[in-house]
């Protein structure tokens, strides 16, 4: 027996309803621009990534644990 298949989501123009990308946004957002009926759509990560950061300066929980002295 075989299990079924998962497709990917379908990302569509909201104008046209024609397909501009299957996948999902994992992190961060895109912006993506319909060739048909010159609609944009901005789109973004439906739940975003949960590590701790600073935002500027990449993982600070990272960082400081790096620059501990070790024992």
């Amino acid at each position: 027996m075989k299990a079924p298949m998962q497709t990917a989501p379908e990302i569509r123009c909201r104008g046209c309803n024609r397909l501009l990308a299957r996948g999902a946004i994992e992190v961060g957002d895109i912006e993506l621009h319909c060739p048909r009926c010159k609609t944009r759509l901005h789109l973004r990560a439906s739940c975003p990534s949960q590590a701790p950061h600073d935002g500027l300066h990449g993982d600070r929980y990272e960082r400081e644990a790096s620059e501990q002295p070790k024992d």
